[in-house]
């Protein structure tokens, strides 16, 4: 740094390599050094493990995780940012892997890639005090891409519906009084994968959710089966889809009928093409007018590890693109949004650096779990707070949770207060997603519960100026809106793993994950079962409860806050 004092440096003997089997760079791993980031990542190792990577080695390749701790997610990131107030940027879209002390040497971490080049930026904010982390994430947002201000009505509550029963859905939800913007149909809703045509009505659908004051999405994947011959036929005539060594359509497979052409949106007019079969068409054949407002996108993570799948008419294989297809493949359907909405919004799970541009990335099928993946294998409430935060280090503002899980047992009545009600009003992007079957939402709950979920969601509605103000703030400089609190206190050690699993000890007590909304508000979620009180750590200075407006003037230092079931501290 300008005093002189060593910042980083290459290993003294395994520096950088390259070779056949792609390309290697090895750093001193300081004394005490803490690495962050890394994309969304529920925990290092199976249900365990602290904020920081030291001592682990995680894997940048995206995978339909189904949320699982120890897999790699579906939005992994080559980016880590250091306790030493510098970071990291591998540009190169392959398979890599960071090793953090567990390559031989317990004093170094490395990076390495199977394919590409050794491309890597390196970004310092010690020289900016405690801003620090935040001037890192500008200058990397600088690079990659600001987070675009989504339209108004994303900063609302949405819900996922199983089915197209609109007008009733729709009825029922507003007869709650439970404020709300959008609702999402999710698949199986088209007459073939890739038609983008109803099934059944259509137009029926979007003029009831206009009718009651909802934008409407519907679920997507980038596949395009061939019973949906029109558009099948068209793409593979004009060569929309990646392709076999031989020019022909290479088949993917997703899961079930979701075969068939895998559309190539790294080529222009295919994604030109791809935009074109987005008007959405009723089952009478006829283009929806009004169309439907938004979509949500899933399943680009399933470009083949193969060096004979081919974009670009062979210009790129799926080795090498396989990470990097998420971000094109959304903001594709980002940018047809904006041509509708002026501005862009695509729900979509699977991205890549860059991918911040476009809100909204959700975390994909979460158990409905308080803690560790115990029902279907999948992370719960607990671990997906710790991969929200790893998604505000790597600088995503957008981003958000199937509130309550949407795979396993529904929700218990505690469970949803806790996350339904309570954390999903303190995220960028509120969401429950009811697709498994109609028992989820709130109006089947009782009137106790919806009298909760109520409550919370109108004081997000009350708050939306302050969450609109850290969301501008989040398009001019890339300050993520939700904040891990070292981001926040990086002169605070005490800070650096909050938000970690297990909890954090702190002065002798257990402390479960906590944030900063924005620069004045700090949320303390309760993430394990049967709590009616938590430990808050409060970083020095003055602060004042929410609820009773009572003050705690703190020299860091943890206090126990009561946590009835019905607040959130």
């Amino acid at each position: 740094d300008s005093a002189g004092n060593l910042i980083s440096k290459d290993h003294n003997t395994n520096r950088m390599g390259w070779g056949s089997g792609g390309v290697y760079c090895g750093k001193e791993m300081f004394p005490g050094e803490e690495f962050f980031g890394l994309g969304e990542q529920y925990a290092p190792d199976n249900n365990a493990g602290t904020m920081s990577y030291r001592g682990y080695t995680m894997e940048i390749w995206n995978n339909d995780s189904q949320c699982e701790d120890y897999r790699p997610s579906y939005c992994n990131v080559p980016w880590i940012v250091s306790s030493r107030r510098y970071a990291l940027f591998f540009h190169n879209p392959g398979r890599n892997f960071w090793r953090f002390g567990t390559d031989g040497d317990t004093n170094r971490y490395a990076f390495d890639s199977n394919v590409g080049e050794m491309d890597y930026f390196f970004i310092y904010g010690g020289h900016m005090g405690n801003r620090c982390f935040k001037h890192v994430l500008d200058r990397y947002t600088e690079l990659t891409g600001r987070p675009q201000l989504p339209p108004d009505w994303v900063f609302g509550f949405a819900v996922i519906i199983s089915n197209q029963a609109i007008a009733t859905q729709g009825d029922q939800w507003r007869a709650t009084g439970i404020p709300g913007d959008m609702i999402g149909i999710d698949a199986w809703w088209d007459t073939a994968i890739g038609s983008f045509q109803f099934a059944t009505g259509g137009q029926t659908e979007v003029n009831a959710a206009h009718a009651r004051n909802f934008k409407i999405w519907v679920w997507q994947v980038p596949v395009v089966n061939p019973s949906a011959s029109t558009n099948y036929n068209a793409g593979a005539t004009n060569r929309y889809f990646g392709t076999n060594t031989s020019g022909g359509v290479y088949s993917v497979t997703l899961w079930g009928s979701a075969s068939g052409g895998y559309i190539d949106c790294f080529k222009p007019a295919a994604r030109n093409w791809y935009k074109q079969i987005m008007q959405v068409r009723g089952s009478n054949g006829a283009i929806l007018n009004p169309n439907v407002d938004c979509f949500k996108t899933d399943d680009g993570e399933y470009v083949p590890d193969s060096t004979g799948f081919l974009f670009m008419d062979g210009l790129y294989n799926g080795r090498e693109m396989h990470n990097v297809y998420g971000l094109v493949y959304n903001e594709t359907v980002w940018e047809e949004v904006k041509n509708r909405q002026n501005r862009g919004f695509v729900l979509h799970r699977c991205s890549y650096a860059g991918g911040q541009r476009n809100a909204v990335l959700w975390a994909g099928d979460n158990g409905s779990t308080f803690g560790d993946a115990s029902q279907w294998g999948k992370a719960g409430m607990q671990a997906t707070l710790r991969a929200q935060l790893t998604m505000g280090w790597t600088g995503y503002s957008y981003w958000t949770t199937d509130a309550g899980g949407c795979d396993g047992d529904r929700p218990t009545d505690e469970l949803f207060q806790r996350w339904v009600a309570q954390w999903s009003a303190f995220q960028p992007f509120p969401m429950l997603n009811d697709y498994t079957g109609g028992n989820r939402a709130p109006w089947f709950y009782s009137a106790a519960m919806q009298a909760e979920m109520r409550r919370y969601m109108e004081l997000r509605y009350r708050m939306f100026p302050y969450h609109y103000t850290y969301a501008y703030e989040s398009a001019v400089n890339g300050t993520p809106i939700m904040r891990p609190m070292y981001m926040e206190y990086p002169d605070d050690p005490k800070t650096m793993h909050i938000g970690g699993k297990p909890p954090v000890t702190i002065d002798g007590q257990n402390v479960l994950g906590q944030y900063m909304l924005g620069d004045w508000l700090m949320v303390c979620p309760v993430t394990v079962s049967g709590l009616t009180s938590r430990a808050v750590y409060f970083p020095a200075g003055t602060w004042i409860h929410f609820w009773d407006e009572s003050v705690v003037v703190s020299t860091r230092r943890v206090q126990t806050d009561a946590a009835p079931v019905n607040v959130i501290p």
